[in-house]
C-alpha cells in the first residue's frame, strides 16, 4: 500500500511532518494544480500519471470547503472528487487530523491565526469566567468550554468539528435576523461570497447592502459578484467603499493580494511588500444609514472596528457576527469589549469551519 498526501501546498507541509513524526513513510503528493516537482524531498504527482489508484490510501491536506454555503453549491468535496479518479482509499481532512494528532501540533507550533505553542497565551480563565454567563445557549456555553480544552491541552480528542451551519446565516439563533428591510454591512467583503449567501437565503425585503473591501484584487471579484446579483433580482441596493474599517478613518499599511487573508497593519509606516489603504471608521461611514446587521471578518483587525463603531453599537444595536478566530485573545476580549458598549445584547457562540476557523459571535438586542 502506497499513501500520498492529496495537495502540496501549506497544509500538506504539516501533513508530512505529522505523518512522518508519527513513523509513516509518505510516498508522493498528488496535486493537480501544483508547478512543483517535489516537496521538501517528496515528489508531487499529477492525478493523471497514477496507475492502479486503488493500490494508493490518500489523505486529504486540502482544506475543506464548506457546502452548506449557497454560494459553495455548485463545488464538490475533495474526497468526492478523489472518489471519481478512481481512488478508492481516501482519508478526509478531519479524519486525518484524527488519524496522526501530531499534524495538529505543527498548526500550534506555526501560531497559526489563533494557534500558539503555549497554552497561557490562548486562555484566560478569569476573562473566560467572565464571558461564560453573557453566552445565551447551552450549546454556546459548550462550545466555549471545548475551547478553552482545546487550547489548553492541544489535543485532537477536543478537536471541534464545523456544526454544519452556514456562516453569518445561521437557523439556530432565535431572532438574530431584524425585522423589516435588512440593511446589510459587509465588512472584509472579500469576493462578494456572503453577499451571495445573503441574496440566496434572505426570504424579507433588503434595502440596502454596503461592503467594505480594502484588497484591489478582491475588488475587481466583489464588482462582478454585485453586479451579477443585481442583474438577477430587485433586491437592494449595494454600495461598496474600497476601504477597510478601523478605529478611525486615516491611512494604515495593508498586504493584500493574499485572497481571504490580506491582513490590515495597524502602522502608517510603509512596509516592503505593502500598499498604503484608507482606513473608515463605521460611526463617520454608515452610522447615520442605521445598519441593522455587521458582519465583521477583517482579518485580525476587528477590535479597532468594533472600537470605531462604538457609537452606532451603543445607542442602534444593530445585530452583529463577528469573527473571533484571528487572534488568541479575540475570543474573550470582542465579546467583552461589546458588552461594555451594549449590555443588552444577547450572544451566541459559533463554529463553522475546520481548525476553529469561521468561529463567530453572533449577537442581537
Amino acid at each position: 500500500m502506497k499513501r500520498a498526501i492529496f495537495g502540496a501546498g501549506a497544509n500538506g507541509r504539516l501533513f508530512l511532518q505529522g505523518m512522518e513524526l508519527s513513523g509513516v513513510t509518505v510516498d508522493a503528493f498528488i496535486d493537480q494544480t501544483s508547478m512543483l516537482s517535489e516537496v521538501d524531498g517528496v515528489p508531487v504527482l499529477k492525478p493523471d500519471v497514477i496507475d492502479e489508484r486503488e493500490e494508493w490510501e490518500l489523505f486529504c491536506a486540502v482544506f475543506p470547503q464548506s457546502l452548506v454555503k449557497p454560494s459553495n453549491r455548485e463545488l464538490q468535496s475533495s474526497v468526492a472528487q478523489l472518489h471519481q479518479l478512481g481512488f478508492s482509499q481516501v482519508i478526509g481532512f478531519s479524519e486525518s487530523l484524527h488519524r496522526f494528532p501530531e499534524i495538529i501540533q505543527g498548526y500550534f507550533k506555526r501560531h497559526h491565526l489563533w494557534m500558539h505553542s503555549d497554552p497561557e497565551v490562548m486562555v484566560s480563565r478569569e476573562a473566560i469566567d467572565r464571558l461564560r454567563p453573557l453566552l445565551c445557549d447551552q450549546q454556546s456555553v459548550q462550545l466555549l468550554d471545548q475551547w478553552v480544552a482545546w487550547r489548553s491541552t492541544q489535543s485532537m480528542s477536543h478537536y471541534i468539528e464545523p456544526d454544519g451551519q452556514c456562516e453569518y446565516f445561521p437557523q439556530d439563533i432565535p431572532q438574530l435576523f431584524p425585522q423589516g428591510p435588512l440593511h446589510f454591512i459587509d465588512c472584509g467583503a472579500y469576493t462578494g461570497d456572503t453577499v451571495e449567501d445573503l441574496y440566496q437565503l434572505w426570504e424579507g425585503e433588503i434595502g440596502a447592502v454596503t461592503c467594505f473591501e480594502p484588497d484591489l484584487d478582491n475588488l475587481q471579484q466583489l464588482h462582478a459578484t454585485l453586479e451579477k446579483l443585481q442583474q438577477s433580482t430587485e433586491k437592494g441596493v449595494c454600495h461598496i467603499y474600497p476601504c477597510g474599517v478601523g478605529l478611525q478613518t486615516e491611512v494604515l499599511s495593508f498586504s493584500g493580494g493574499q485572497g481571504s487573508s490580506s491582513t490590515m497593519v495597524m502602522s502608517q509606516a510603509a512596509e516592503e511588500g505593502m500598499v498604503q489603504v484608507p482606513v473608515v471608521s463605521l460611526d463617520q461611514a454608515v452610522g447615520l444609514a442605521r445598519p441593522n446587521y455587521i458582519k465583521m471578518d477583517v482579518e485580525g483587525a476587528e477590535l479597532k472596528a468594533l472600537q470605531g463603531a462604538r457609537e452606532l453599537i451603543a445607542s442602534q444595536a444593530p445585530s452583529l457576527a463577528i469573527c473571533l478566530y484571528h487572534k488568541p485573545e479575540d475570543l474573550w476580549e470582542i465579546p467583552l469589549y461589546l458588552h461594555q458598549l451594549q449590555p443588552n445584547y444577547k450572544m451566541y457562540l459559533r463554529t463553522h469551519d475546520h481548525l476553529g476557523l469561521s468561529t463567530v459571535l453572533y449577537c442581537h438586542l
